[in-house]
């Protein structure tokens, strides 16, 4: 396979073709959520964008967990990369997209025991606006507590409906504190009128396997997250996120709320804080933002395949624009945008990406890759390319 890619990545060079780098199953996606699930490669976009889970509170994001890898270069030249070597190249794949530098062939990652978690799942509907804000201030209150208390997950709303599908490692009573902070949250929210809190339980697992494939492949148990994976040769869709700053848990609980409730449909994943909180900010490309934020709001709409370009326009515009109150809130650099859940109409792309580490990754993109073989829109260095990548600009 290496010598397959190196032929190629050759051909390309010579004649001066443009190459489009592909990960496992292109023929695949996952129809039902957005989200991690069963058609992403463990050596493509997840880890080289950053990778996050509900396992990150535990173990960090997918770029702390790599080892080393293997990747064949613009110069078709196939180089190992690691902490002690192509320590550069090593820094720049942690985060920093794979397209931008080279065919990344293999990964090894850590790896851990498998304990048992328990889970929590919960839902609430509000019957009025106001009833519905209340709710997000409540749960926006307990967020922090939620997670210093060991638990990750997601928080999905729609239609003035809050989920929660959450998970703590460790059964009662090893970890009854995690549940009693959890239990705080469902007292009080059973308490606001005009709020029916139709779910609010916890399950013992005896592994992440068994609560995975119980509640995710078996079961639509994790609310909002339908991993069936489908074929289907891709997703009309458009995509925004932001790296909400723990701080504004503590400070902007209300504001918060607000930007909330009016975002028709938000799929929020509570994975930071913890073990990702807990690493050096410029151990690796990803962004900064990432060890400062506790939760990446994800926000996506679709449109089919009869709209119109103006429509399409429309979808992207409204989904950038459902994302803005919670931009200003926290802003670059204290906030972000999440690598593989682009808004690909961000203004500040580097800055919401990146943060201060975009310098470091374009003097290394441009040592690795003068020629710029691998240029992807709005990857590194794309700044010299229109928005078709077809032809530089400057």
């Amino acid at each position: 396979m290496v010598s397959d890619i190196q032929h190629t990545i050759r051909f390309a060079s010579e004649h001066n073709l443009h190459l489009v780098v592909k990960n496992t199953g292109n023929n695949r996606t996952v129809v039902g959520g957005i989200g991690a699930g069963g058609s992403v490669g463990a050596s493509g976009g997840w880890p080289l964008g950053g990778g996050h889970s509900i396992l990150s509170h535990f173990y960090g994001l997918g770029v702390d967990n790599i080892l080393q890898l293997t990747v064949v270069l613009p110069n078709a030249s196939h180089v190992v990369a690691n902490a002690f070597e192509n320590t550069d190249l090593f820094w720049a794949l942690r985060g920093g997209g794979g397209p931008s530098f080279g065919v990344v062939t293999s990964t090894t990652y850590k790896t851990y025991p498998n304990p048992p978690y328990t889970a929590a799942f919960y839902a609430a509907t509000a019957d009025s606006p106001e009833s519905y804000l209340t709710l997000f201030e409540t749960f926006n209150q307990h967020h922090n507590a939620v997670s210093d208390a060991g638990w990750s997950g997601f928080w999905p709303f729609i239609n003035n409906t809050l989920f929660l599908t959450l998970l703590a490692q460790g059964v009662p009573p090893v970890n009854a504190s995690s549940n009693a902070t959890l239990e705080a949250f469902f007292m009080e929210s059973r308490s606001i009128p005009g709020v029916d809190v139709s779910l609010a339980i916890s399950v013992s697992y005896p592994s992440f396997d068994n609560w995975y494939i119980n509640n995710f492949i078996n079961s639509s148990n994790g609310f909002g997250f339908n991993y069936t994976v489908g074929d289907m040769g891709g997703i009309r869709v458009a995509v925004s996120s932001w790296l909400i700053p723990r701080t504004l848990f503590d400070t902007n609980a209300t504001e918060l709320a607000k930007a909330f409730v009016n975002i028709p449909s938000g799929r929020p994943f509570m994975v930071g804080g913890g073990a990702v909180a807990a690493i050096d900010p410029d151990s690796a490309a990803a962004a900064p933002a990432w060890r400062t934020a506790i939760t990446d709001m994800t926000l996506a709409d679709a449109w089919n395949e009869t709209s119109t370009p103006a429509q399409i326009q429309s979808v992207k515009q409204s989904v950038f624009e459902q994302i803005q109150p919670l931009r200003e809130l926290g802003p670059i650099p204290a906030g972000g945008q999440y690598l593989n859940e682009p808004d690909f109409l961000e203004p500040d792309w580097q800055g919401a990406y990146w943060g201060s580490h975009y310098p470091r990754l374009l003097a290394i993109k441009k040592a690795i890759d003068p020629h710029d073989l691998f240029i992807v829109f709005k990857g590194v260095n794309s700044e010299q390319w229109d928005e078709e990548v077809v032809c530089k600009t400057v």
